[in-house]
């Protein structure tokens, strides 16, 4: 059987996606690669064993063995063998003898599967940038994921173009239309000012982020299926720990262990974020169980950065670590800023996805220290399409 044969027969049976069922194998191949295995040890990866043991069976790409445990002496059979060589009896299972079948992977299926997630890979992945991949790829244990709001958006939340969007309803005309203005340029600290400065329900940074924290719990998702979004496939890089500006719980959601969202008020010092096992969240622009935490104004932006806590952190972690950034537009000037003197000091490899990135603008994030990986996006069903697309790269890290 070819594996196109083996995929079809799997994904009808099953009632798998294509993309379903080769995720499937090749976790199945990776796990029991040159190892022998029981039947139900397939149970630990997917519950239809009754109904895809017979498939992977007939499909030419795994061998049966016999084991036999004979007194103190183990030793492992063709099926054809018919007499244990320590006794000499027949292979049954007797007072003598404990017989097991046991399974082995032909390594025929993992070389055709990895072709396969390579084909798929390419079709995400220009060329031009498959080498940065490969370089991710290799770093992959030091990786640290930086989350911006595109991680979030499938989720069902806003990005702040469309958060603020909806805080504009009471401004009148001339206030709304330079309020539109500043939100079309991308100043939004800008009109977060002009809704303080002109509206009577939105005047203060406590009324403001009340809003926001009202909005993210109405409109967010949770328990969302896996393949909606990406916040599982970041999770099962299994990163020391995570780095976020958002304000949401998607990553502690998802998560197992500790499902704490830190803010920089609870980090003692780097080391904490460094603890091996914990994998903390740290919400670098607040978090909505802590409205105070969240950082929404200028001043609330310049008392973060040009706290020298920050500036040591990064230090620590960018001297250690590679950053990866994942739904992160780069475009907080801010934040460039301490990037940019924490890498002049300390350099290292620091990784951005981005989507249908033009080579020119691949260079200039070159520049500045960055290693970009594009990922090639449809426009039409956008949101789906970058799901997708993230998805592939991701699990292919792995």
């Amino acid at each position: 059987m070819s594996l196109d044969n083996l995929i079809n027969n799997v994904h009808l049976n099953l009632s798998m996606s294509e993309e379903e069922v080769i995720d499937l194998l090749t976790k199945i191949s990776n796990t029991f690669k040159d190892t022998f295995f029981r039947r139900n040890q397939l149970n630990n990866i997917q519950d239809d064993v009754e109904i895809l043991f017979p498939i992977l069976k007939s499909s030419g790409y795994i061998d049966e063995y016999i084991q036999c445990d004979c007194g103190e002496e183990t030793e492992i059979y063709l099926p054809n063998t018919t007499h244990c060589e320590y006794c000499n009896q027949l292979l049954k299972n007797t007072f003598v003898h404990e017989i097991t079948n046991l399974f082995k992977l032909k390594n025929a299926l993992l070389k055709e599967l990895n072709l396969r997630n390579e084909e798929i890979l390419k079709s995400v992945i220009d060329d031009q940038f498959l080498g940065i991949f490969y370089e991710l790829k290799d770093n992959i244990d030091t990786i640290i994921p930086f989350l911006g709001a595109g991680t979030s958006l499938p989720l069902g939340l806003n990005n702040w173009a469309n958060l603020l969007n909806e805080m504009g309803g009471s401004l009148n005309q001339q206030d709304k239309s330079f309020f539109d203005k500043l939100i079309n340029k991308g100043d939004y600290l800008g009109a977060i000012n002009v809704l303080k400065n002109n509206t009577l329900n939105l005047s203060t940074d406590e009324d403001i982020k009340k809003h926001i924290v009202r909005q993210i719990e109405a409109k967010y998702k949770s328990g969302l299926a896996e393949n909606y979004h990406n916040i599982k496939d970041i999770i099962n890089l299994e990163p020391a720990f995570f780095i976020t500006t958002n304000y949401d719980s998607s990553l502690i959601d998802y998560k197992e262990g500790d499902t704490y969202p830190y803010t920089l008020e609870q980090i003692e010092d780097a080391h904490e974020l460094l603890n091996k096992g914990k994998q903390i969240v740290l919400h670098l622009h607040g978090h909505i169980r802590f409205p105070r935490s969240m950082i929404i104004t200028k001043e609330d932006y310049e008392r973060l950065y040009k706290d020298d806590r920050i500036k040591s952190y990064f230090n620590a972690i960018m001297g250690t670590k590679n950053l990866l950034f994942i739904g992160f537009s780069f475009d907080d000037e801010y934040f460039k800023d301490i990037y940019n003197t924490s890498f002049k000091n300390l350099g290292g490899k620091h990784f951005i996805i981005q989507d249908n990135l033009h080579p020119d603008e691949a260079r200039d994030m070159i520049k500045v220290g960055l290693r970009p990986l594009s990922i090639k996006v449809e426009t039409n069903n956008y949101g789906e399409n970058y799901v997708k697309a993230l998805k592939i790269v991701l699990k292919n890290l792995l």
